[in-house]
């Protein structure tokens, strides 16, 4: 495109009459604002083609600078989005490693369960006083494990729930950028299909 718009320019320095400069004239008018001079032996379709020309630069110019600008928003965008889902992939991260140690407690008081159930029998069946002393005392202190594995699990039940709120939350961000991306990808078709439009044979004639 800016090669385009180079050859454009040799174009149109070649086509049209030298420039001059404003000077000495009543309004103010900046010194490096070249001025085309009026040329009697110019025919109107020579200045057709020369402001056709000119329109066709400033055209370009701007389409250069709006696709500078476009390329920046879609870049900061894009970033912000990588951001998020980083948070995103963080929070899920989390999410797992508390199910994980959620399944190793539930193991260990499902254990536990079947020990004491074991226990229960033993003592049951035995006959002997000492004996089911001692079954006894061996249940109760398998027994001292189990309250401080479910306050374990109630500690990461929480976790896990609160987690998932997060989740939802920063998936919620997540999706907010991804349609603002979108937006913005449509908001670019719209105005290259309106330049195509613009810029078609039929329209031109």
């Amino acid at each position: 495109m800016t090669r385009l718009l180079f050859v454009a320019c040799l174009f149109i320095t070649s086509a049209a009459a030298p420039f001059v400069y404003a000077q000495d004239a009543p309004s103010v008018v900046p010194a490096a604002t070249p001025v085309p001079a009026v040329n009697p032996n110019r025919s109107p379709d020579d200045e057709r083609v020369i402001n056709a020309l000119l329109l066709e630069v400033r055209l370009l110019r701007i389409a250069l600078q709006t696709v500078n600008t476009n390329s920046k928003r879609i870049q900061l965008l894009a970033e912000r989005i990588r951001l998020q889902q980083g948070r995103v992939d963080k929070v899920a991260a989390d999410i797992d490693e508390t199910r994980e140690k959620l399944g190793v407690v539930a193991t260990q008081l499902t254990r536990l369960a079947e020990i004491a159930k074991e226990f229960e029998i033993q003592i049951r069946q035995e006959s002997v006083p000492v004996r089911r002393a001692e079954i006894d005392r061996q249940y109760r202190l398998s027994q001292l494990e189990v309250a401080p594995l479910r306050l374990r699990e109630n500690q990461l039940k929480e976790r896990e729930a609160l987690l998932i709120n997060l989740l939802n939350a920063e998936n919620g961000k997540l999706y907010d950028l991804q349609e603002k991306m979108n937006a913005l990808e449509r908001e670019f078709e719209d105005e290259a299909a309106a330049e195509r439009k613009a810029n078609s044979p039929s329209r031109k004639r």
